[in-house]
């Protein structure tokens, strides 16, 4: 489980990276505090992730990203009902 965990992290990264690359092509680079913001936030998160992961009870860190999505999709549903 840790593993896959760890897959998603840098899965993330290169996602991040992509975007990052992505918003320069079409953007151009007048807007580049906000790709570097994006690509060093894909940086710091995802060694932290990794070594939280690997240092947390795994029932904990399922039970902490469940609840996250949950949240996460509630807030958007609210958002678009209001």
């Amino acid at each position: 489980m840790r593993s896959t965990i760890g897959s998603v992290n840098a899965a993330e990264f290169v996602v991040t990276a992509s975007i990052s690359a992505t918003l320069v092509w079409h953007v151009g680079v007048g807007h580049w505090p906000i790709v570097l913001g994006l690509l060093t936030g894909g940086v710091l998160a995802a060694p932290f992730a990794a070594w939280l992961v690997r240092h947390l009870p795994e029932r904990a860190v399922m039970a902490a990203v469940g609840t996250l999505i949950v949240l996460i999709s509630v807030a958007q549903l609210a958002q678009r009902l209001l």
